[in-house]
């Protein structure tokens, strides 16, 4: 077993070392399938708002994604993850596929058909803003108390890369919106004054080559 340092150093390496969250999703499970056994990872934002649980990327053994997918909760479930953000727990939280599973965890599970035998779930969070959660599956084999620890480890460069995440898609939002806006200002524009505006080819030449590049 690798010491913590080494562990911890190239692990952020995988994680760090990708600007789209998928392939660094993908980089960090290849390196931590070298000490544990995991299948399956995701990174999970939950909407309050739409009482749902929003998967932003996954990674297998062969691939990796980004998903955006929505999954609305019950009402048991949404009761179990705002208990857990109330909670402030940033530990890792192993948990065992059973009878005695959160109600949360096996609509997750679930709902992405996985086969899971036991997961760990770690709470992100920074400066006591909640971002989201990093979801690890085992299909066949038990977690271990050492491999928590390790997992632990990786939670600020997690909160990073989930971070950085959020805010890319935020800003692709706003430029998607603000192209559409300029879409329709344009639009507007011709249906108001023609195709031919007086004076544009003299005084406003330069205005409206400024209009037509926006």
């Amino acid at each position: 077993m690798m010491n913590k340092n080494d562990f911890f150093r190239l692990a952020t390496l995988q994680i760090c070392g990708n600007l789209d969250i998928e392939k660094a999703l993908f980089s960090c499970l290849q390196f931590l399938r070298q000490v544990m056994p995991v299948d399956w990872m995701s990174l999970q934002l939950y909407e309050a708002g739409l009482n749902s649980m929003r998967t932003v990327a996954i990674a297998t053994l062969t691939e990796a994604k980004i998903v955006n997918l929505l999954r609305p909760l019950s009402i048991e479930a949404n009761q179990q993850m705002g208990q857990r953000i109330r909670e402030k727990k940033q530990e890792v939280h192993l948990h065992i596929i059973g009878a005695k599973t959160d109600k949360v965890y096996q609509e997750i599970i679930h709902s992405h058909g996985i086969k899971a035998s036991s997961f760990m779930v770690m709470v992100l969070e920074s400066h006591r803003e909640y971002l989201g959660s990093l979801t690890l599956v085992s299909e066949s084999e038990i977690f271990t108390q050492e491999q928590m620890n390790l997992i632990s480890l990786l939670k600020e460069p997690f909160v990073i890369a989930m971070s950085n995440t959020l805010r890319f898609q935020e800003i692709t939002k706003l430029k998607d919106l603000l192209k559409d806006e300029n879409k329709y200002l344009y639009k507007e524009i011709r249906q108001l004054t023609g195709d031919d505006i007086i004076g544009a080819n003299f005084g406003l030449k330069d205005v409206m080559e400024k209009v037509r590049r926006v």
